[in-house]
């Protein structure tokens, strides 16, 4: 009992923990007075001062360039449009998966890629056949044409019921890409 009070008496003598850091007596490491950080601590603090160089200097280009804002903007909507999908195809519980096995957990996943794979496949189907039009050609500009994606939903009822006939195709046709 008495070496662990020893210990932790040696401890507090020459080490602090305070601003969120532990810090050394540099007495118990170099023969100076005062405190500083540990040596195994040094290159965590220098990593995290370039971590701080780094994201102001990312900000500074950030606020400075519109054109990296916009193309930073553009790709968080992408992925808010996928979430959105997401949220819209697996509906129940919240968007919540119900199960905690891994095997159902799988399954849910596999269930939710297929069908955003097939309402994909449909959509692009759907935006050819429209686009093949000779009045769209000339009508859409170059961010019409960036925005674009297959990825909507709105046309789709999730809720009620589908009569669905298999004997007959989808109105539609195959289009020839240009």
């Amino acid at each position: 009992m008495r070496r662990k009070r020893e210990r932790s008496r040696k401890f507090d003598r020459n080490t602090s923990i305070n601003g969120g850091g532990v810090w050394c007596n540099r007495n118990a490491v170099r023969g100076a007075g005062g405190l500083f950080p540990c040596p195994s601590l040094l290159s965590f603090y220098a990593l995290s001062e370039l971590g701080k160089a780094c994201c102001t200097i990312f900000l500074c280009r950030y606020l400075r360039q519109p054109e990296l804002c916009r193309e930073i903007n553009e790709g968080l909507n992408v992925v808010e449009n996928w979430n959105s999908a997401n949220d819209f195809i697996l509906f129940g519980k919240s968007s919540e998966i119900a199960s905690n096995r891994r095997s159902d957990q799988e399954m849910t996943m596999l269930a939710l890629h297929l069908l955003q794979n097939s309402l994909v496949y449909i959509n692009t189907l759907m935006l050819q056949q429209v686009l093949a039009q000779d009045s769209w050609q000339n009508r859409l500009t170059k961010e019409d044409w960036r925005g674009l994606t297959p990825l909507f939903y709105l046309h789709i009822n999730p809720y009620g019921e589908f009569s669905l006939d298999m004997t007959t195709r989808l109105g539609i046709e195959e289009t020839v890409t240009m």
